[in-house]
């Protein structure tokens, strides 16, 4: 029986297969060598080529047919692996596999369906009838996913005077009893199979049960430790924007210290913004120093936080099947995300519901962090016995909270000298 340090190593060793596998070379001159390695694993892989390969998916019409829908995965074609899929496909040559394909709401997009529903005017019409044709009407081959909006808003349905969380997931739960015969001869006039007081006790107990469940607690706080860590390589970036590689090994030590552990996600995120954030508008808010940057540092930490939770949503997806994510918005900035921070893989193990993403420019990321580490920080994240205890570990919200508020006065300090500074030089240019 594999024990859990074996299984982590062997994970490890499946994701620097991965990472160090040409993007040109075929997908199945990536699995027959490693057959032993991505034993008892599941893979979803995205490329750019379908023709040569089996078992694959195309996306690529999907985002053309519905502008508010984007692509989880950084390329239109998808393979997939598990044991048993492959050994079928070999045998016959084809094998059918179960796909979830599962749409994701933002707020904007929860939010626009309660003012449909309240039969109120909705501003990117055009692109919320063509989601609403892609999730309800049709095949019905797209579910639809609004965990995502309950996490980002639950903290505003702690406030009882507050009733647009309750309002706009009662609309959701009306969604799922759509009028779709309705809904083609006139989309502008809603009509439901179920009455509003059903949905408002179903959206009742679902706000209930986030705010009971120990998992979404957790999630809060994984999102508080991603917005941590941004704000840290902001101030970083500020303080010396040229010097990545030595501001890397500060936010690297800044992880373990302050969350425990090794943020591999965290850390890839504050990587771009260090290194490549002049060249992807998502990041561009946060270049300069500014009130401005100290205003949507919150809102992006939970734009990337949404790939964090696909991750977790792929960890919990049922046992064989292969989880599609995508993410509805009408936020075009927020799309941008998905040009930034390209997906290659995903990489589950479905025993300790680890899944494990990897980026298309993941392989750049850890040859920065190999410039960038000292010897006494790799001894320390390479010690066994410590990373199997940091990943047992749980965050402390009150723990992060702390921190926070204590980076967000290091920034503020930073911005005061700032403006002093050019204040001085505007008074000395007039004199």
């Amino acid at each position: 029986m594999e024990t859990l340090e074996q299984r982590i190593k062997r994970l490890e060793l499946a994701t620097e297969r991965i990472l160090t596998h040409p993007v040109t070379d075929s997908f199945s001159a990536l699995i027959e060598p490693n057959r032993r390695v991505f034993k008892d694993f599941r893979i979803v892989y995205a490329t750019d080529n379908l023709r040569s390969e089996f078992g694959g998916v195309s996306l690529d019409s999907i985002e053309n047919e519905c502008p508010a829908v984007s692509k989880y995965f950084g390329a239109p074609g998808l393979l997939f692996y598990d044991d048993e899929l492959y050994e079928t496909t070999k045998r016959d040559g084809f094998a059918k596999f179960p796909l979830d394909y599962s749409v994701s709401f933002d707020t904007q997009v929860a939010e626009a369906f309660r003012v449909y529903e309240e039969g109120k005017k909705v501003a990117d019409w055009e692109w919320f009838v063509k989601l609403v044709q892609l999730v309800k009407v049709g095949d019905g081959q797209f579910n639809f996913d609004y965990t995502f909006y309950i996490v980002e808003d639950l903290v505003h349905t702690y406030d009882e005077s507050n009733l647009r969380p309750f309002n706009t997931i009662r609309a959701l739960k009306r969604l799922d009893h759509l009028d779709e015969q309705a809904f083609a001869d006139d989309p502008r006039n809603p009509k439901f199979n179920g009455d509003r007081a059903s949905a408002g006790r179903q959206a009742a107990e679902a706000i209930y049960s986030f705010q009971e469940s120990k998992e979404i607690q957790q999630s809060l706080v994984r999102r508080k430790g991603l917005k941590l860590v941004l704000m840290r390589a902001m101030l970083l970036r500020w303080e010396a924007k040229r010097n990545h590689h030595e501001n890397l090994l500060k936010l690297v030590a800044y992880s373990v210290d302050c969350l425990g552990r090794f943020g591999k996600m965290e850390l890839y995120f504050a990587w771009k913004l260090l290194k490549h954030g002049d060249k992807h508008r998502f990041f561009g808010s946060l270049l300069q120093p500014s009130d401005v940057a100290m205003e949507k540092i919150n809102g992006m930490s939970w734009d990337l936080f949404s790939l964090r939770h696909q991750e977790t949503m792929a960890s919990n997806s049922q046992h064989g099947m292969f989880y599609i994510p995508f993410i509805a918005t009408f936020d075009r900035r927020f799309k941008e995300l998905f040009a930034a921070c390209p997906i290659r893989c995903m990489l589950v193990d479905d025993r300790y519901k680890r899944t494990n993403v990897i980026f298309f420019d993941e392989l750049e990321f850890f040859a920065d962090l190999n410039l960038a580490l000292d010897e006494a920080t790799k001894s320390r994240l390479s010690n066994t016995d410590a990373k199997i205890a940091r990943l047992s570990s749980s965050l402390r919200g009150t723990d992060l909270d702390e921190h926070l508020g204590e980076l967000e006065n290091e920034c503020k300090k930073f911005l005061s000298v700032v403006r002093a500074n050019t204040y001085e030089t505007s008074r000395g240019n007039r004199q």
